[in-house]
């Protein structure tokens, strides 16, 4: 559960669109980043722009805290349309009992389909692959795939409506000790709103639907951003399961600097 929870949030962004269109005002290519929510943005970095965004993660379920900690994604622009991307999962503390170690790996991309226009959303699709280089007991031992399409509608100056549709596969070891792969299709839907010229905040749901998994956890989270400069940005966010699959509680801090 905490790797599942744990990439989502790590390749995750979107109400920071809610605010892009007040920060604009003071900079023509205002900062959008892939965190702290885990509904992903419908936007690419651009051409040979560098983008770095990481934080530290806490999750709490059944009473024991795990931690990740500089859980990081990194993205590259290889054209105005097409953007790499590679994720690591940081170094993960399963708490009391649990392992510790580095966890694994994600590569892939995310190509821009179609800007907004009128009722038709903006639109990327994104895949990526896991790569299993995490301690042994926190890594899928296998190349899991993930798709996700992502949507995105501009409701006014300072409101944005964001939603996720995709599925991915899961390795890993059942509690009979058999070695699995589980199906599942992820979901997200995500309310922003830009506060002030620096400060955007969110609502959100997202969660995954088990196809013959055992567990189809659902979540309910918010969080903050702030803009320290056009390339500079901090936020935190924090969540609980909206159901007996999930964790209860999760929240995070973290960072994203540019380079263009």
């Amino acid at each position: 559960m905490m790797r599942k929870i744990s990439s989502l949030l790590i390749r995750s962004r979107f109400f920071i669109l809610a605010f892009g269109a007040i920060i604009s005002i003071a900079d023509a290519d205002p900062l959008e980043t892939d965190r702290p929510d885990a509904t992903e943005s419908s936007s690419v970095v651009g051409m040979n722009v560098v983008q770095l965004e990481t934080g530290i993660s806490t999750i709490e379920e059944n009473s024991d805290t795990s931690w990740e900690v500089f859980g990081t994604l990194v993205r590259y622009g290889l054209s105005d349309n097409l953007e790499a991307r590679f994720v690591w999962d940081g170094y993960i503390d399963e708490g009391s009992g649990g392992l510790s170690g580095i966890g694994d790996s994600e590569i892939g991309f995310k190509y821009y389909i179609q800007p907004e226009e009128g009722f038709s959303p903006e639109t990327a699709l994104i895949f990526h692959t896991s790569v299993p280089i995490g301690k042994d007991g926190l890594t899928s031992d296998a190349f899991d795939p993930s798709f996700l399409f992502s949507f995105s509608h501009t409701l006014s100056e300072t409101l944005s409506l964001g939603y996720n549709l995709g599925a991915s596969l899961e390795s890993g070891i059942d509690a009979f000790g058999d070695r699995t792969t589980l199906a599942s299709v992820d979901y997200s839907l995500a309310y922003g709103i830009g506060l002030t010229e620096r400060v955007g905040a969110y609502i959100e749901i997202f969660g995954s639907l088990g196809l013959g998994a055992p567990e189809s956890p659902g979540h309910v989270d918010g969080g903050f951003t702030y803009l320290l400069n056009g390339d500079t940005q901090f936020d935190l966010f924090f969540g609980s399961g909206i159901n007996g699959d999930a964790p209860d509680w999760f929240a995070g801090i973290g960072f994203s600097k540019r380079w263009k």
